[in-house]
C-alpha cells in the first residue's frame, strides 16, 4: 500500500525549474512604512512592479554560460526582451518596473521567461497564464 501511495504522490509532481513572481512596489513595499524609521523614500514613494525571477536547473540538464531570456509586453503593447546571465543551475533575476517607466508604459500586460543553453536548446519555460505573441502588421 506505502509504494502505490508513495507513486501515486510521485507520478503527481511536476518540474518546474522556473518561476516567475510578481510584486507590486508602492508604499507598502518599503521597510521604513512597518517599523516607523525616518526614510526620505516615504516623501516620493516607488510606484511600480518588480518580477522576481527564480530558477533551479537539475545539474544534469544545467549548461554553463545559460541565458535566461524575459519577454514582456507592456499594456501600450511595446515589446521587450531582457537577457540575464545564467552562472549556475540555482539562483533568481529581477526586473524592476518603475516610476516614470511605469507610467509611460502602463505597466506589464503579460511576460514570459526562458532559459537558453548555448547550444539552443530550451531548458526551462515560464509563461504568465495571458501570455500571447502580438503578430506584426506588414
Amino acid at each position: 500500500m506505502r509504494k502505490l501511495l508513495l507513486l501515486l504522490v510521485l507520478a503527481g509532481c511536476s518540474h518546474q525549474y522556473l518561476n516567475v513572481d510578481r510584486e507590486y512596489v508602492d508604499r507598502g513595499s518599503l521597510a521604513s512604512t512597518f517599523v516607523g524609521s525616518p526614510d526620505p523614500a516615504q516623501k516620493n514613494p516607488p510606484d511600480g512592479v518588480r518580477l522576481w525571477m527564480h530558477y533551479m536547473l537539475p545539474p544534469m540538464i544545467f549548461e554553463k554560460d545559460s541565458i535566461l531570456t524575459l519577454h514582456v509586453i507592456y499594456k501600450n503593447f511595446e515589446e521587450e526582451k531582457i537577457s540575464y546571465p545564467v552562472p549556475r543551475a540555482t539562483g533568481w533575476a529581477m526586473f524592476p518596473l518603475l516610476d516614470d517607466e511605469f507610467k509611460r508604459t502602463g505597466g506589464l500586460l503579460t511576460w514570459r521567461a526562458d532559459i537558453e543553453a548555448p547550444s539552443g536548446k530550451i531548458l526551462a519555460t515560464w509563461k504568465h497564464q495571458m501570455w500571447f505573441q502580438i503578430i506584426p502588421r506588414d
